[in-house]
């Protein structure tokens, strides 16, 4: 009876290691990353039917960068977008680059899987998430950057932080779902490297902003009626890239203050990291605008009142006094 019972937990613990073991080769073998300096990081390739095709870099963010390092079994570290810039080079890590697979960069339409991708971050697979399978342009090929440590990702903002202003080029991004106008804000930077002539891209998300950021970022996406700031559940594996984005009298998102962070993380714990962007005018906004139409229409009314009094007002004549005349 024991060995019976032995046999039947021996074979059920066999079976979980196959199934495991499937699980992950199936991976590997369903996504894989090209021309990179290791195996965390390249052009990302998925297998469609025995194909390898290429996904185009169009709406490639951190959250669809992630979910490629979640399927590749990479889930220490930050998750990056990658491009030649960010290599693991000298000054972040020595490696010894893998040979890349035969795999043409300038493939034709038939090997692009698609573009726009919108994962939420949670996706356990790349092509489970939405995105659009006609490509009629790619502007290049989307990569990926696994399992960054947080002394690297320090080693970048230091390079960041220390090139010249000029090169800087940052933008603020709202990944929404499902038609929602609500979504954290990832804010994608890229700069000129001082240690070689690459343009680098670094993404990550903010720590903290005030009302006044909210409503620009929303404006920038599109939502004209403003917005407001809320908190959503960080993601451990993207890092945070601004300390606090402070915009109270800034007119435009690059007249913010921007404060960075050293290493990705958040000395005081992130606080409103996300943004809810109204898709009409909130009551607030509009008293605001119905407040100034009617003191625009009272100033209107009562000029013309005044002009009225005084094209109505008689005209006096100016009357020698009779002691003048007695005096010449």
């Amino acid at each position: 009876m024991a060995l019976k019972v032995w046999n039947s937990v021996l074979r059920s613990g066999l079976l979980f290691v196959l199934c495991t073991y499937t699980l992950i080769a199936g991976s590997r073998d369903s996504i894989r990353l090209h021309g990179g300096a290791s195996d965390k990081e390249g052009l990302v390739q998925v297998n469609v039917r025995g194909v390898w095709k290429a996904i185009c870099r169009t709406e490639w963010d951190a959250l669809d960068a992630l979910v490629v390092c979640r399927e590749l079994g990479f889930d220490d570290g930050y998750a990056q977008v990658w491009n030649e810039g960010l290599q693991r080079q000298s000054y972040l890590l020595t490696v010894t680059p893998t040979p890349p697979p035969p795999f043409s960069i300038e493939a034709e339409r038939s090997l692009i899987e698609g573009n726009e991708f919108a994962c939420n971050g949670t996706e356990n697979s790349l092509l489970s998430c939405k995105y659009n399978k006609t490509t009629y342009y790619c502007p290049g090929h989307a990569g990926v950057a696994c399992g960054i440590t947080t002394k690297e990702f320090g080693i970048l903002m230091d390079d960041f932080i220390q090139s010249r202003r000029s090169s800087r080029l940052q933008r603020y991004t709202v990944p929404t779902f499902s038609g929602t106008s609500t979504g954290r804000v990832l804010s994608p930077v890229s700069y000129y490297s001082r240690y070689n002539a690459d343009r680098v891209q670094i993404t990550g998300d903010i720590c903290n902003m005030d009302k006044r950021a909210a409503m620009l970022i929303c404006d920038y996406q599109g939502y004209h009626k403003g917005g407001k700031v809320i908190q959503l559940p960080s993601i451990p594996n993207i890092p945070k890239l601004i300390h606090t984005l402070t915009c109270i009298d800034a007119t435009f998102l690059p007249s913010c203050d921007v404060v960075y962070t050293k290493d990705g993380v958040c000395p005081a714990g992130v606080q409103y990291n996300s943004v809810e962007c109204y898709t009409k005018l909130q009551p607030s906004v509009f008293g605001s605008l119905a407040f100034l139409g009617v003191a625009s229409i009272l100033i209107l009314i009562a000029g013309a009142f005044g002009v009225s009094r005084i094209l109505r007002k008689p005209k006096t004549l100016s009357v020698p006094h009779p002691e003048c005349h007695e005096h010449s």
